[in-house]
Protein backbone atom coordinates (compact mmCIF):
# COMPACT_ATOMS: atom_id res chain seq x y z
CA UNK A 1 0.00 0.00 0.00
CA UNK A 2 1.55 3.29 -1.06
CA UNK A 3 1.24 6.53 0.80
CA UNK A 4 -0.64 9.41 -0.73
CA UNK A 5 1.37 12.45 -1.85
CA UNK A 6 -0.30 14.42 0.95
CA UNK A 7 0.70 11.97 3.71
CA UNK A 8 4.24 11.66 2.32
CA UNK A 9 4.70 15.44 2.21
CA UNK A 10 3.15 15.78 5.66
CA UNK A 11 5.60 13.23 7.08
CA UNK A 12 8.56 15.03 5.52
CA UNK A 13 7.26 18.41 6.69
CA UNK A 14 6.64 17.12 10.23
CA UNK A 15 10.08 15.56 10.54
CA UNK A 16 11.91 18.45 8.87
CA UNK A 17 10.75 20.73 11.70
CA UNK A 18 13.51 19.23 13.85
CA UNK A 19 16.17 20.31 11.38
CA UNK A 20 14.58 23.78 11.22
CA UNK A 21 14.65 24.02 15.02
CA UNK A 22 18.22 22.73 15.21
CA UNK A 23 19.45 25.11 12.52
CA UNK A 24 17.67 28.03 14.21
CA UNK A 25 19.23 27.13 17.53
CA UNK A 26 22.70 26.83 15.96
CA UNK A 27 22.27 30.21 14.24
CA UNK A 28 21.20 31.85 17.50
CA UNK A 29 24.08 30.25 19.46
CA UNK A 30 26.59 31.19 16.76
CA UNK A 31 25.38 34.80 16.84
CA UNK A 32 25.53 34.90 20.64
CA UNK A 33 28.96 33.26 20.67
CA UNK A 34 30.30 35.66 18.04
CA UNK A 35 28.88 38.66 19.87
CA UNK A 36 30.32 37.63 23.22
CA UNK A 37 33.60 36.43 21.73
CA UNK A 38 34.21 39.48 19.57
CA UNK A 39 34.93 37.31 16.52
CA UNK A 40 34.64 38.42 12.89
CA UNK A 41 31.20 37.86 11.40
CA UNK A 42 32.48 35.69 8.58
CA UNK A 43 32.23 32.76 7.93
CA UNK A 44 30.50 31.20 10.96
CA UNK A 45 27.91 33.93 11.42
CA UNK A 46 26.96 33.99 7.79
CA UNK A 47 26.99 30.22 7.18
CA UNK A 48 24.74 29.34 10.11
CA UNK A 49 22.22 32.00 9.09
CA UNK A 50 22.24 30.91 5.45
CA UNK A 51 21.72 27.27 6.46
CA UNK A 52 18.86 28.22 8.80
CA UNK A 53 17.14 30.27 6.11
CA UNK A 54 17.68 27.61 3.45
CA UNK A 55 16.07 24.93 5.61
CA UNK A 56 13.23 27.32 6.48
CA UNK A 57 12.66 28.09 2.80
CA UNK A 58 12.45 24.38 2.00
CA UNK A 59 10.08 23.84 4.91
CA UNK A 60 7.95 26.77 3.74
CA UNK A 61 7.68 25.37 0.20
CA UNK A 62 6.60 21.98 1.55
CA UNK A 63 4.15 23.70 3.88
CA UNK A 64 2.72 25.78 1.05
CA UNK A 65 2.05 22.65 -1.01
CA UNK A 66 0.45 21.03 2.05
CA UNK A 67 -1.68 24.12 2.56
CA UNK A 68 -3.39 23.49 -0.77
CA UNK A 69 -3.78 19.75 -0.14
CA UNK A 70 -4.82 19.78 3.51
CA UNK A 71 -8.33 18.65 4.45
CA UNK A 72 -8.16 20.95 7.50
CA UNK A 73 -7.45 23.96 5.30
CA UNK A 74 -10.21 22.93 2.90
CA UNK A 75 -12.60 22.72 5.84
CA UNK A 76 -11.48 26.15 7.03
CA UNK A 77 -12.03 27.84 3.67
CA UNK A 78 -15.33 26.09 2.97
CA UNK A 79 -16.85 27.66 6.07
CA UNK A 80 -14.45 29.98 7.91
CA UNK A 81 -16.94 31.02 10.59
CA UNK A 82 -17.76 27.44 11.56
CA UNK A 83 -14.14 26.33 11.19
CA UNK A 84 -13.01 28.92 13.73
CA UNK A 85 -14.55 26.65 16.37
CA UNK A 86 -12.49 23.63 15.21
CA UNK A 87 -8.96 23.82 16.65
CA UNK A 88 -7.19 22.00 13.79
CA UNK A 89 -9.07 23.78 11.00
CA UNK A 90 -8.44 27.21 12.55
CA UNK A 91 -4.80 26.42 13.29
CA UNK A 92 -3.86 25.02 9.87
CA UNK A 93 -6.20 27.26 7.89
CA UNK A 94 -4.94 30.50 9.37
CA UNK A 95 -2.75 30.56 12.49
CA UNK A 96 0.07 28.24 11.41
CA UNK A 97 0.42 29.95 8.04
CA UNK A 98 0.53 33.49 9.47
CA UNK A 99 2.94 32.59 12.28
CA UNK A 100 5.34 30.70 10.03
CA UNK A 101 5.37 33.30 7.25
CA UNK A 102 6.17 35.91 9.90
CA UNK A 103 8.96 33.70 11.31
CA UNK A 104 10.36 33.22 7.81
CA UNK A 105 10.24 36.96 7.13
CA UNK A 106 12.02 37.74 10.43
CA UNK A 107 14.79 35.26 9.60
CA UNK A 108 15.26 36.76 6.13
CA UNK A 109 15.29 40.31 7.50
CA UNK A 110 17.83 39.28 10.13
CA UNK A 111 20.14 37.73 7.55
CA UNK A 112 19.91 40.75 5.25
CA UNK A 113 20.40 43.31 8.02
CA UNK A 114 23.28 41.43 9.62
CA UNK A 115 24.98 41.17 6.22
CA UNK A 116 24.71 44.95 5.80
CA UNK A 117 25.66 45.76 9.41
CA UNK A 118 29.36 45.91 8.58
CA UNK A 119 30.67 46.04 12.14
CA UNK A 120 31.09 42.52 13.50
CA UNK A 121 29.48 43.14 16.89
CA UNK A 122 26.52 44.87 15.29
CA UNK A 123 26.16 42.10 12.70
CA UNK A 124 26.08 39.42 15.40
CA UNK A 125 23.68 41.44 17.56
CA UNK A 126 21.36 41.95 14.60
CA UNK A 127 21.43 38.24 13.70
CA UNK A 128 20.88 37.28 17.34
CA UNK A 129 17.79 39.47 17.74
CA UNK A 130 16.09 38.58 14.45
CA UNK A 131 16.93 34.86 14.52
CA UNK A 132 15.80 34.61 18.14
CA UNK A 133 12.47 36.25 17.32
CA UNK A 134 12.08 33.89 14.38
CA UNK A 135 12.86 30.87 16.58
CA UNK A 136 10.30 31.97 19.18
CA UNK A 137 7.61 32.26 16.52
CA UNK A 138 8.54 28.87 15.08
CA UNK A 139 8.17 27.33 18.53
CA UNK A 140 4.79 29.04 18.94
CA UNK A 141 3.61 27.92 15.50
CA UNK A 142 4.44 24.22 15.74
CA UNK A 143 1.44 21.96 16.31
CA UNK A 144 2.89 20.26 19.39
CA UNK A 145 -0.17 18.02 19.76
CA UNK A 146 0.86 16.10 16.61
CA UNK A 147 3.24 13.13 16.89
CA UNK A 148 6.83 14.26 17.37
CA UNK A 149 8.06 11.98 14.57
CA UNK A 150 6.02 10.61 11.68
CA UNK A 151 8.44 8.00 10.31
Amino acid sequence: MSASPYSLLLTIHDDLRWLVLLSALVAVIAALSGLLGGRPFRPLGRVTGVFFISIMDLQFLLGLILFFLSPWVAQFWSSPTAAMKVKEARFFGMEHLVIMITALALAHVGAARSKRAGVDGKAYRTALVWFSLSLLLILAGIPWWRPLFQI
